[in-house]
């Protein structure tokens, strides 16, 4: 599938290109290995918008018929003195950012993934005893992904996922 990074497009399926990924991953002082194939690359990217996408964006968007939420106008910077918007059709490059950190984290790691143990605070199998530890959920997103993109969005939506631990019962 070819990536569709146009803004505004009816066709568009992400807000990066595979050359600005490569270009983000060179750029990050510990490395990240991006598939070779931009085949490969381009599932990831592709992916990480549809996560994106999920969330509540701010601001209001600029084509109706276009296939992604962004580009979207009335949108702050962030980090101002004063008010200052994005353009009303770009892309902002803190979500750019996210999504590449976001694309890079997918393909880490299936972040995505709903813990087996999911719904369980304690399961007994014999003697063993599996306990969620409190306060250990995580996000979908890392937290470098939501330091980039939180200020557009009202609300990030992520799946949670709990660290166990075993313990014999």
């Amino acid at each position: 599938m070819a990536i569709v990074t146009t803004p505004g497009s009816a066709s568009a399926n992400s807000y990066v290109t595979v050359a600005e990924l490569r270009t983000y991953a060179s750029e990050r002082p510990h490395a990240s290995t991006v598939p070779t194939a931009d085949a490969d690359a381009e599932k990831y990217l592709i992916y990480g918008t549809r996560l994106l996408d999920t969330n509540v964006p701010r601001g209001v968007i600029t084509n109706i018929d276009g296939a992604l939420l962004w580009p979207r106008k009335w949108v702050k910077k962030k980090h101002q003195d004063y008010v200052v918007y994005y353009g009303d059709n770009t892309i902002p490059q803190p979500l750019k950012d996210g999504l590449c950190e976001l694309a890079l984290d997918l393909i880490d790691n299936d972040v995505a993934a709903v813990s087996d143990m999911a719904g369980f605070k304690k399961v007994k199998i014999d003697t063993l005893m599996f306990e969620a530890n409190p306060g250990t959920e995580r996000s979908i997103y890392s937290d470098t992904v939501i330091l980039y993109i939180d200020h557009l969005f009202y609300e990030i939506k992520g799946g949670k996922e709990i660290n166990y631990r075993v313990r014999r019962a």
